[in-house]
């Protein structure tokens, strides 16, 4: 749905939609596959709650109305989010990125005419939003980075409190040096999130395509888009700032799918061959299982190097603890960690597995965060770093530390359950 003026209300979540697709002057190229993008991600995010408006291929002022229509969202106590997107032609002019609108012309007076990406930065952070994702996706978009981050930190430095950083993302859909294909960069963004990732590289944040998430925050669909591989065509660039809140439905969702590691997830989520199922008994695992059961409060440390066992000895302490457990992935994110700890009743212990998969900002956050849950219930958490203060900081002060690579922890069972999907790791390469 076209809108002409933006309204919402605090909790509210907002799509606005620039796809300029026809041009007064017929030296810009009609582009069919950019009305079709934005229409379709409208109604995606539409599915998702957001309230959408649409700017189909709009005149300059038509653009500056709207946007500058953003104090009443603020005046409403509406704090995001945001996802914005432009996607049309863009033009160098000075060396810096030119998005051109409907009444650009091609020859004088485009300068004056075509609209300026920072422009779009400051309705993000005028809107009262604290939570924006900002896409654009036309010729030379990466020209355009310098003036989105710069204008990006100059709102943080004149608004923000201490502690209230807000959060921000931005992708562009081309470097500053290519152009951008009628509608390609739009396509693979809504294939992504019809289907999950296909064609990309191992990384940290494909545990959130697996079928056991429900949902896939933004920061890995960035990452995911980061990873692809490409041949000579468009390069996309992503960025994030802040924790941030967006998220959308993981196409790759499965309530009924069975419990898996942490590593197998991964490898499922980018359809490889999981290395194997079976969680094994070990003297690390019976210890937790054995403090689970007094439910005492403490922290735990559970160590290793890759391969090891420490996702496995946090999964078999879960399935088999006489009291149920909290089960978390550090790789959600700070802000997500403490909703489902502050949701969970009675005071369940706590399991966090890979916190070296953490962002790396957030993971002083979250030792904190485990110490403070410790004080009132039993946590674990496994790292591979070890317990010394480094830069992702220090566990020195955990009760008992669980080396699970010592053969006092290991035993035999843990030795050939290694072995064996070490075997299956080289069957599947």
């Amino acid at each position: 749905m076209s809108h002409s003026a933006l309204s919402a209300a605090a909790g509210d979540c907002l799509f606005v939609g620039i796809g300029v697709s026809v041009y007064d002057d017929q030296q810009w190229q009609p582009l069919e596959g950019v009305a079709q993008g934005v229409v379709k991600l409208a109604a995606r995010l539409e599915q998702q709650g957001y309230l959408t408006y649409l700017l189909q291929s709009p005149k300059r002022q038509e653009i500056v109305d709207v946007l500058e229509s953003r104090a009443t969202l603020k005046e409403a106590g509406f704090k995001g989010p945001i996802v914005l997107v432009w996607s049309g032609h863009g033009d160098l002019v000075n060396e810096t990125l030119a998005l051109i609108t409907r009444d650009t012309p091609s020859g004088a007076g485009k300068e004056d005419s075509a609209y300026r990406p920072d422009g779009l930065v400051a309705f993000l952070a005028e809107s009262g939003s604290v939570d924006s994702l900002v896409i654009i996706d036309a010729c030379w978009a990466g020209a355009g980075s310098t003036a989105l981050l710069k204008r990006h930190i100059q709102e943080l430095e004149r608004r923000t409190l201490a502690g209230q950083e807000p959060a921000y993302a931005g992708i562009v859909s081309a470097r500053g040096y290519e152009r951008a294909r009628d509608g390609a960069f739009l396509t693979e963004l809504l294939e992504l999130l019809e289907n999950g990732p296909a064609d990309v590289e191992p990384g940290l944040y494909d545990v959130h395509w697996s079928s056991h998430s429900a949902s896939v925050p933004v920061g890995a669909l960035l990452d995911t888009i980061a990873r692809k591989r490409r041949g000579r065509e468009q390069h996309p660039r992503t960025w994030l700032f802040g924790s941030s809140k967006i998220k959308f439905p993981n196409p790759r969702f499965d309530p009924e799918a069975p419990a898996q590691l942490v590593d197998d997830q991964a490898r499922l989520a980018r359809g490889e061959v999981a290395l194997g199922e079976e969680l094994v008994e070990t003297p690390a695992s019976a210890a937790l299982i054995g403090r689970l059961a007094e439910g005492h409060p403490g922290l735990w440390l559970v160590t290793g190097a890759a391969g090891t066992g420490k996702s496995s000895c946090l999964a078999y302490a879960a399935a088999r603890a006489p009291r149920p457990a909290v089960s978390l992935q550090a790789v959600s994110g700070i802000r997500e960690l403490a909703a489902a700890t502050a949701e969970a009743k009675g005071g369940r212990p706590i399991l966090l597995d890979a916190l070296d998969e953490a962002p790396p900002r957030e993971r002083p956050g979250i030792i904190d965060l485990a110490y403070g849950w410790s004080r009132t219930r039993f946590v674990a958490v496994a790292r591979r770093t070890p317990t010394d203060a480094d830069a992702t900081g220090s566990f020195a002060g955990a009760e008992q530390v669980i080396d699970v690579g010592a053969p006092e922890w290991q035993g035999d069972a843990i030795e050939r359950y290694v072995l064996e999907r070490l075997e299956h790791a080289d069957g599947a390469h």
